[in-house]
């Protein structure tokens, strides 16, 4: 049975079909809004407990601050990104630090050759520079301020970065 030109069938994220394109995009906008208030409520639930003064998070719902020179595209089922680089744009920072610290929900697996590395650069001609989440970052005084997230596989499964927050003193 063929449908018509106006009506056709498709898939709800949740896998559901129905024939109303409507709906499929209030399922998406719905899970774009919980995908970004749940990640600013677990980085701002952070801030409480952390010496640092402000942070920035990236949720990979939209490119909002994905510089052009990125490889990587945001896989729009699980708003993820799985394959490539992703660099934010250059962050001017409210007052200068010379201290910041990375958090980021990823799934990787040395053993299955999928690897995610972070790096940052403090100016966009400058070098990038590998770093380690999870502990404080100590780098000369600047204001501005670049991330790079490079997701790498060999094998056939493909690593996962869901979300990352910089948090600055």
């Amino acid at each position: 049975m063929s449908s018509s030109n106006y009506i056709k069938r498709i898939s709800f994220l949740d896998g559901q079909i129905l024939q109303d394109f409507h709906l499929n995009t209030m399922q998406r906008n719905i899970a774009e809004a919980f995908k970004s208030m749940t990640v600013m409520e677990r980085y701002d639930m952070l801030m409480l407990v952390s010496p640092y003064n402000y942070y920035f998070s990236e949720a990979f719902i939209n490119n909002t601050y994905r510089d052009d020179d990125s490889t990587s595209n945001i896989d729009t089922l699980r708003f993820v990104i799985e394959e490539g680089s992703w660099e934010t744009k250059v962050l001017e920072l409210p007052e200068q630090t010379d201290e910041f610290y990375l958090l980021s929900r990823y799934d990787d697996d040395k053993e299955q050759q999928n690897f995610v590395k972070f790096y940052y650069r403090t100016n966009k001609g400058n070098d990038w520079i590998e770093i380690v989440i999870d502990e404080p970052v100590y780098i000369p005084t600047t204001k501005y301020f670049q991330l790079k997230v490079d997701c790498r596989y060999e094998g056939a499964i493909k690593p996962s970065v869901y979300d990352f927050a910089l948090l600055f003193k």
